[in-house]
């Protein structure tokens, strides 16, 4: 028995033995991967932190060394409003180019009036001007056809539904005729003052083309202004009536910097291609024409005098992180004169023109709601506000003139509409305007209104009577004169209107 219990303790002692490494290594393995665990998440987070520390670092080093230079912060304000009067430039031409893109264009406007004087006036020669006047009613009919470099003008002056005036012009064949309709037997052979190709150049082209030329001037000016000759000052100016701490930054330049300036822009520009291209279709030169147009200014600019003291001051007030703009402001100072032209922006937006200190000019804008606007503009003893009311294709204008020193107020309203017809095809086009005079003792004293209708078809082929018998302008001899005119004393409703307004003067 005793030698069994010690087999069983010996036993116990060797599986005791066994167990307790296990558990200890397990322990102690635990340990270990936790230190483990432990110093790669120090060492990650160290890596972050070091990530997030060089990170800012470079953001601190371009906001201040690159963002917020002075010359930055100007360049990114020039470039910011540019860029938004680009775009509302393209909204507005937007419509336009649409319609110079077509081969063929044609319009039809009616135009009528209606002018009445207050009985008060008392003033029978005013009052029979005004009831001839309101008889008359114009009809102008237009289409170009681009492709085929034709176009063809009809103008007619009624009074009611009698004929005063009936004139046609065409363009054909690289000529164009005018035709006096009931007056003269032969069309008239008008003098063309530039290529007759270049009228029928696409508008809406000409619409990029500009934004195109003038973005380029902008950049070559932006891109040679020495970055040495700016200068920042912090100032206080005011923005909504509230006083707003500004920091101003500032370019000069005087006579001999501006004629560096302007020979480095000169350079750049004529050696842009596509500048040059754009630019001469825009004023119908020809490519070679523009250089040697620009080699001569160049010349000028280098042999022009750079003595004096004329000095341009370009000024741009910015707040913030952002560098937010909040005014403008150009300064033209010479040794008799200084003018100011000064931007701000805001809820009211506000232009300023002055001359030696005196304010010429104010225009404000406010944005009453987001489809009401106010424009205020005053000059010397003259104010003009119009309030400006849009929804969806409709433009109303609500407006009033006054004087200081007078009691006379024109006042009215413009409304100006438009709807497309037939899609991509037909468009109708309306335009009301109605005007009121008041004096100091009459109200309404004179009453003007004016209707405008108007349809723009895309597509509808022109009508060009065949050109025979023809005549230049020069070659009139005086027997066409005396046809012309014993044929203009024919029309009796003409020679009525003549004779009254002869009667007035």
């Amino acid at each position: 028995m005793d030698e069994q219990k010690q087999n069983e303790i010996q036993n116990q002692d060797e599986s005791t033995v066994e167990v307790l490494p296990d558990e200890m290594n397990e322990k102690v393995d635990h340990e270990n991967n936790h230190k483990k665990t432990k110093n790669k998440n120090h060492a990650t987070t160290m890596t972050i932190a070091g990530i997030i520390f060089v990170v800012c670092m470079v953001i601190v080093f371009a906001y201040y060394f690159i963002w917020n230079n002075p010359k930055n912060i100007f360049l990114n304000a020039v470039n910011n409003e540019y860029q938004a009067i680009s775009n509302k430039l393209s909204k507005m031409t937007i419509g336009m180019g649409n319609y110079a893109s077509q081969d063929v264009i044609t319009t039809s406007s009616k135009i009528s009036f209606d002018i009445k004087a207050s009985e008060q006036l008392q003033d029978p020669s005013m009052n029979e001007l005004f009831n001839e006047l309101s008889k008359l009613n114009m009809t102008l009919n237009a289409g170009i056809d681009h492709k085929n470099k034709e176009l063809a003008t009809e103008i007619l002056l009624n009074s009611e539904k009698d004929s005063l005036v009936h004139v046609n012009v065409y363009g054909t064949k690289k000529k164009m005729y005018m035709e006096l309709k009931n007056l003269f037997n032969k069309f008239i052979e008008l003098p063309l003052d530039e290529d007759y190709d270049q009228l029928f150049n696409r508008q809406h082209l000409q619409v990029e083309d500009f934004d195109y030329v003038m973005g380029a001037m902008k950049d070559s000016f932006l891109k040679n202004l020495d970055k040495k000759d700016f200068k920042q000052t912090k100032e206080t100016i005011e923005v909504d009536g509230k006083k707003v701490k500004a920091t101003k930054t500032t370019y000069q330049l005087n006579n001999k910097t501006a004629s560096t300036l302007m020979q480095k822009m000169i350079k750049d520009l004529k050696e842009n291609k596509k500048f040059i291209e754009k630019y001469a279709s825009l004023i119908g030169m020809s490519k070679t024409d523009v250089r040697d147009q620009m080699e001569e200014i160049l010349k000028d600019v280098k042999n022009s005098s750079t003595q004096g003291e004329e000095v341009l001051t370009l000024s741009i007030y910015t707040k913030g992180m952002m560098n937010d703009a909040l005014a403008y402001e150009l300064i033209m100072k010479t040794d008799d004169s200084e003018d100011t032209i000064r931007y701000t922006k805001g809820k009211i937006s506000t232009l300023v023109l002055t001359d030696d200190q005196e304010e010429i000019l104010t225009l404000t804008v406010e944005k009453e709601h987001s489809d009401q606007t106010l424009i205020t503009m005053t000059a010397d003893t003259l104010k003009m506000t119009i309030h400006n009311k849009t929804k969806e294709d409709k433009n109303t204008y609500v407006y009033t003139l006054t004087e200081d020193s007078s009691d006379t107020k024109l006042y009215g309203t413009l409304t100006i509409d438009s709807k497309e017809i037939t899609k991509n095809k037909k468009y109708q086009e309306n335009m009301q305007f109605e005007m009121f005079m008041d004096t100091s003792d009459i109200t309404k004293a004179l009453t003007l209104n004016a209707n405008v209708t108007g349809i723009t078809e895309i597509g509808k082929d022109l009508e060009i009577p065949e050109i025979k018998n023809t005549t230049t302008l020069d070659q009139l001899t005086e027997q066409d004169m005396t046809a012309i005119m014993t044929n203009l004393s024919k029309n009796e409703k003409l020679m009525n209107f003549v004779n009254t307004l002869g009667s007035l003067f």
